[in-house]
C-alpha cells in the first residue's frame, strides 16, 4: 500500500538517498532520531511556561517598590565628602542653621508666624544640604515658616497643603 502525502514522499526520497551515499546507517535510526519523542511538547511547553514565570516573577521582586525600601533603610554604603549617617535624615538649611525633620503636624497643631522664604534647591536624599534655603526631602518652592510656639522649629508647607516639623540641630 503507498501513502499519498508529501511526508511519506519525503520520507522514501530521503531512503533511496541515503541507501545510496552511506550503506552502514539505516533510515530507520535517522528517521527515529530526528522524530524522537524524548522532548515532546508536552513536556516543552510546561517547562517553558515555568521558566518565564520564574524570570517574570524575579524581575518584578528585584523592581518592587519593597525591595528599594529595604536598600533604603539600610542606608547608602557610598561614601563621599558631603555623605554621612545622618544624611537619610530630612534636612533643611535657613540661614545657615541646619533644621532636622521631625514629622508630619495635622493642622490643629499648626501656629505659623512668618513666611520667610521658599526651599530654592533640592540635593539626593542621601546628601547633607549646604546652602541657604535647600533640603534634601522638600521640593523647590515649598513654603518656610516661622514657628509661633518655639524659635528652634521651622514650619514647611508643602503645595499639596501637607506641614512639615523641622526642629534646629544643635551641631554648631
Amino acid at each position: 500500500m503507498v501513502e499519498n502525502n508529501p511526508i511519506s514522499e519525503i520520507k522514501q526520497t530521503l531512503q533511496k538517498k541515503l541507501d545510496q551515499q552511506n550503506p552502514s546507517v539505516t533510515f530507520d535510526q535517522i528517521w527515529n532520531k530526528a522524530n524522537s519523542k524524548w522532548w515532546d511538547n508536552r513536556i516543552r511547553k510546561p517547562f517553558v511556561s515555568l521558566g518565564i514565570l520564574l524570570l517574570l516573577a524575579i524581575t518584578i521582586f528585584m523592581n518592587s517598590p519593597m525591595k528599594k525600601d529595604r536598600i533604603e533603610s539600610i542606608g547608602n554604603t557610598n561614601e563621599s565628602t558631603s555623605i554621612s549617617a545622618d544624611a537619610s535624615i530630612g534636612l533643611l538649611i535657613v540661614n545657615g542653621a541646619e533644621y532636622r525633620f521631625e514629622g508630619i503636624l495635622h493642622n490643629k497643631e499648626v501656629k505659623l508666624k512668618d513666611q520667610i522664604g521658599e526651599v530654592q534647591e533640592v540635593v539626593n536624599n542621601h546628601t547633607i544640604p549646604k546652602v541657604n534655603f535647600s533640603s534634601n526631602m522638600l521640593k523647590v518652592g515649598d513654603k518656610i515658616y516661622l514657628s509661633s510656639k518655639d524659635s528652634k522649629v521651622m514650619i514647611v508647607k508643602q503645595e499639596d497643603g501637607t506641614f512639615l516639623k523641622f526642629v534646629k540641630t544643635e551641631n554648631e
